[in-house]
């Protein structure tokens, strides 16, 4: 039972510990100055130590509503500290698909700047009005090369285009994320900030639940009559304390005693009657018993 407890407790600080530190990190950045950043984690550490506290130390319903209310303050800070820490991984692993795109697309400007082509309608256009081979053979040139503008230009769309989706999808990289969203229709930031704000809610629950197993009260073992007695044993009657047993007075003449008891039949003519009424050994009883049995 102690094993368990201390086990409890154990964990009920470490979550503790989890959520101060999200809480902490998330109120840093939301503040500017150094007194403001101190006073935002000083405050965020507060409301998520009432979340934890709060139910195992006061177990009155009044107490309800300021949980919830830390508990949604908490939940806002902790779902914060997850969104900033994705946008954070997803800038890492975006950043060498971004540079490649920035290269490409300089690539891929460089290579228009050098072709001086017009378009293509323009020169599809003339080429079908001229009739000189020569002519011809040099408007062919030019619609390739303006072809092959047409293609640069179509590639830097794309390029554009990949971008704003995945600044629209808030550079998010998390397949299972993308996933969802593709299957519910909703969009990546609303799934992102769902998932937050589940991970922050069950996080602060995790904690409520193990403090308040870890600060309950000891059960307190039922006492039996046995035990109340054994602790305080009944009063004994005055009368019965100082009663004294009146010691048995032996007869003057057992045996005279012995045969008017016999005589009156109060006693039977047997060892054991006289053992017991005479209180002797049996061997005495026995004597007795021949002696009697002789004179009578």
């Amino acid at each position: 039972m102690r094993i368990g407890r201390t086990l409890t407790l154990a964990l009920a600080f470490g979550v503790l510990l989890v959520a101060v530190g999200m809480a902490g990190v998330s109120a840093w950045h939301r503040a500017d100055g150094m007194v403001d950043k101190v006073l935002m984690v000083a405050l965020a550490c507060a409301v998520v130590g009432a979340v934890h506290l709060l139910p195992a130390l006061c177990r009155s319903l009044a107490v309800w509503p300021l949980w919830l209310a830390c508990f949604v303050v908490a939940v806002h800070g902790h779902a914060g500290f997850l969104l900033q820490a994705g946008e954070k991984v997803a800038a890492v692993r975006q950043a060498p698909q971004a540079q490649a795109l920035q290269d490409k697309r300089e690539a891929i400007g460089q290579a228009l700047a050098s072709i001086a082509a017009r378009p293509v309608a323009v020169v599809a256009a003339q080429i079908a009005r001229v009739q000189s081979p020569e002519r011809r053979q040099a408007l062919t040139v030019e619609l390739a090369e303006s072809q092959k503008a047409a293609a640069l230009r179509n590639e830097l769309v794309t390029l554009a285009q990949k971008r704003a989706d995945d600044a629209r999808h808030g550079g998010v990289t998390d397949p299972v994320t993308k996933g969802i969203s593709a299957v519910t229709g909703l969009p990546v930031q609303a799934v992102t900030l769902a998932v937050a704000i589940v991970t922050a809610a069950l996080l602060e629950l995790v904690g409520v639940v193990l403090w308040r197993a870890a600060l309950r009260p000891e059960p307190v073992a039922p006492v039996t009559l046995y035990d109340a007695q054994a602790v305080n044993p009944p009063p004994v009657p005055k009368m019965m304390a100082t009663a004294q047993p009146e010691p048995v007075q032996a007869p003057a003449d057992p045996v005279a005693a012995l045969r008017e008891a016999v005589a009156r039949g109060e006693v039977a003519l047997s060892v054991r009657d006289i053992r017991r009424f005479l209180s002797c050994s049996q061997a005495r009883a026995s004597e007795l018993r021949r002696h009697l049995v002789s004179v009578a």
